[in-house]
């Protein structure tokens, strides 16, 4: 064979045999493979916390909080004006006094020479309306000896009728002013009217005092008053006197003071609701009184802290029970009246719910619920009636 030809038969039947070989290899591999094993795509849930709905009993509070102020407040005013001569150690800002104590005392000396002038004028009343019936007696027995007739009445200025009663006007007058230097003198020493704390005071000895003038401020000490704005929902939950069903029943509060690791506590009650609203939060105001704010339990050690004018206090009210509810987590609500169940098949429902009231961070649920409902408690963006849902073994996110 020509060596052309020879050479032009390698170039083109080489590659030819080259790729029919790759051919035969890539069919046998072709067959000989096996097949890929089909996988199916599963659907999951979106990942949730739930918490189960369980019913109880349900105490309901009512918080709030106020300022503590007296129930008496009184401006310390002397009826008469005199010169002070003795003033108690306890009549500073700060001091305590018992109903009756003396605060200060005025000079007496002028008090006691008008009681005495005045007693002199009693007994010249006295004398002279004794004088008196007798000159009229006297003057009835001359008129009938004269006339002689005995049941005949003469005129009253002949039987002395008119002196007489002047004379009983003058002795009522005599003893009208000895009541009133009586009084005057009694008016020397002031006295506490009740017990008070002392508020202010601006007396002391030798100082003239005016009659009518203001010299201290007194604040009682039995009763103190605490003013609590609460919100017309929670109104409708507290018992006040005169405007409940029941007009002698009042809702009870626990008063409360906090001071670093201690609460001081004491009780009080609902006595009236005051007739406005406040015009910048728009609540209504009721007030609680306390019986003796200033007492402490010794129990606690140091008993500095007292309910004292000005204090800013805690309160709770006790309003009863509601039975057979459910208490779930505030945010577990959504657009305040719904709830979202996941049911038995995994599925969001949503569901209408009513709030029978508030409690803090807390809802309580009276209607819409069934014992053993999951409730979903995690925020879903999106969330669809149906959508699934899938807990973690720990409960899942929140």
């Amino acid at each position: 064979m020509h060596p052309a030809l020879r050479k032009a038969i390698f170039r083109i039947g080489l590659p030819l045999l080259i790729v029919a070989a790759g051919f035969i290899v890539m069919k046998i591999l072709i067959q000989s493979r096996k097949a890929p094993e089909k996988i199916r795509n599963t659907v999951q849930g979106i990942l949730v916390k739930t918490a189960v709905a369980r019913p109880s009993d349900c105490p309901v509070t009512v918080w709030g909080t106020g300022i503590v102020r007296p129930r008496r407040m009184i401006d310390i005013v002397p009826e008469v004006s005199g010169k002070v001569v003795s003033v108690s150690p306890n009549f500073v800002q700060g001091g305590m006094f018992n109903k009756g104590d003396e605060l200060f005392r005025i000079e007496e000396v002028d008090y006691r020479l008008s009681l005495e002038k005045a007693k002199a004028e009693l007994a010249r009343a006295k004398l002279n309306l004794a004088i008196e019936k007798t000159r009229g007696s006297i003057a009835k027995k001359e008129w009938r000896n004269l006339e002689k007739r005995p049941q005949t009445e003469g005129p009253p200025l002949v039987l002395r009728k008119p002196q007489l009663q002047e004379a009983r006007a003058a002795l009522e007058a005599a003893r009208a002013a000895v009541k009133e230097a009586e009084l005057n003198l009694r008016r020397t020493r002031i006295r506490a009217p009740f017990n008070s704390v002392v508020k202010s005071e601006n007396v002391d000895i030798g100082q003239y005092v005016k009659q009518g003038a203001k010299v201290g401020t007194l604040s009682g000490t039995d009763v103190a008053e605490i003013v609590v704005p609460v919100s017309l929902e929670d109104l409708e939950w507290l018992k006040v006197p005169g405007i409940s069903d029941n007009s002698n029943e009042a809702s009870t509060a626990l008063v409360s003071v906090h001071s670093r690791d201690r609460t001081y506590t004491w009780t009080g009650r609902v006595v009236r609701l005051l007739g406005d609203v406040d015009s910048k939060s728009r609540m209504s105001r009721v007030v609680v009184d306390v019986r003796k704010p200033l007492e402490c339990d010794m129990s606690r050690g140091n008993c500095n802290i007292r309910l004292v004018d000005g204090l800013f206090v805690d309160v709770h009210f006790r309003c009863g029970t509601l039975h057979g509810v459910y208490a779930i987590d505030r945010y577990a609500l959504r657009d305040g009246d719904t709830v979202w169940i996941m049911d038995s098949t995994d599925r969001l429902r949503i569901r209408k719910v009513r709030v029978a009231h508030y409690q803090g961070e807390t809802a309580i649920i009276d209607r819409g619920l069934n014992p053993g409902e999951r409730i979903v408690l995690t925020s879903i963006p999106g969330a669809a009636e149906g959508m699934l849902l899938r807990t973690a073994p720990d409960g899942g996110p929140k």
